[in-house]
């Protein structure tokens, strides 16, 4: 159909001295159009499968999940949680506290030759969501024309907050990225 294809994994790390450490990704066989994703009940087999040799194979655990935005190429970057991700993250942040969520976007990161990621977590508390409406209680990452904040991060802008990321992108990613400015 000629759109871009999103993708979804979850992240393997661990948490050192409440940091949260992402060391690997894990891809999960779902379809997926340029804005939505459909998992199918394989996927949870697999997801069960994987959790069992992930505890034999390994010290890090689950910690996140990923996915990318592959809209388009706009003033504001993709980068930013939908409706549908800020419900899944809450129910995944019920079942584990440190849960993080993740968003790529990937056409923006090759048309401008820089990594656009972010990592993001849900307020647990309701009524601090419904106050945060009030523009001037914003964070500083969200202070900005009210017109601008609904479009750079969402209609459920007020239930979610970007967590501070620092990535580091191996050589063969350096050299994907060469490849392609």
């Amino acid at each position: 159909n000629g759109l871009s294809q999103e993708v979804m994994g979850l992240l393997v790390g661990k948490i050192d001295n409440n940091k949260i450490i992402i060391v690997d990704a894990v891809p999960l066989p779902i379809e997926g159009e340029a804005n939505f994703i459909e998992a199918s009940d394989d996927v949870a087999i697999y997801m069960s499968k994987y959790v069992d040799l992930l505890e034999l194979k390994r010290k890090e655990n689950f910690i996140g999940w990923y996915h990318s935005h592959p809209f388009d190429i706009s003033k504001y970057s993709q980068c930013f949680f939908s409706a549908i991700d800020v419900q899944m993250q809450n129910n995944f942040q019920k079942q584990s506290l440190n849960w993080v969520g993740l968003v790529i976007d990937p056409l923006r990161s090759l048309y401008y030759n820089k990594m656009e990621i972010a990592s993001f977590r849900v307020y647990n508390d309701v009524n601090y969501c419904i106050n945060n409406k009030n523009i001037h209680k914003l964070t500083p990452t969200l202070r900005c024309a009210k017109n601008n904040v609904t479009e750079r991060w969402g209609n459920r802008w007020y239930e979610y907050y970007q967590l501070k990321s620092i990535y580091y992108m191996s050589n063969l990613a350096k050299e994907f990225f060469q490849h392609f400015s």
